[in-house]
């Protein structure tokens, strides 16, 4: 009688982890019903195939003023490509190689300066009022303030949608990473 249960207090134990795990798939990497963006409608938004991008198919898809290649702090190879007032960053990606077998760069992070971008049913972007994005985003997790970047939050599929305001508390800056 014991043994039985015990095995049924297992089985409970089981469907109620899985439940909760469930929830949490469907619910923790889904956009924000406010903001109603994923990863794919940001990509969209900025005229890319994807937020993970490679710097090959980036290329082939967008005429950029400049770019710049630099080693970071830890070593990796960088490029930050320019275009219209936006910083697209890719990282060299030891792992993957490209169609030619060559090691190829792979976008991690997007900077806007450009008001002309705007994302979700509120059109959120540069030029925003803080009290716009805090609306926007009042479901969303918060991240991590960085001082670059500033502070904001987790949407999409665990994209960090990060804002700097100005003095009249507008965004000057938002960036877009995945990390």
């Amino acid at each position: 009688m014991c043994k039985r249960k015990g095995y049924s207090m297992a089985l409970v134990f089981i469907i109620l982890f899985m439940g909760f795990f469930m929830i949490h798939l469907s619910c923790g990497n889904s956009a924000s019903p406010y903001s109603s963006m994923d990863n794919r409608d940001y990509a969209k938004a900025l005229g890319i195939s994807a937020i993970t991008c490679s710097y090959s198919d980036f290329i082939s898809q967008k005429d950029c003023e400049s770019e710049k290649h630099y080693h970071a702090d830890n070593g990796a190879e960088c490029i930050i490509v320019i275009c219209d007032n936006v910083d697209y960053l890719f990282v060299q990606e030891l792992t993957n190689t490209n169609e030619q077998g060559n090691v190829d760069y792979y976008l991690r992070e997007v900077v806007i300066r450009n008001p002309y971008y705007r994302f979700g049913k509120y059109k959120i972007g540069v030029g925003s009022k803080r009290e716009e994005i805090a609306k926007a985003y009042r479901k969303n997790a918060e991240c991590y303030e960085t001082e670059k970047l500033g502070s904001g939050y987790i949407d999409g599929c665990w994209l960090y949608v990060r804002f700097m305001y100005d003095e009249n508390d507008c965004v000057s800056q938002m960036s877009i990473s995945q990390e």
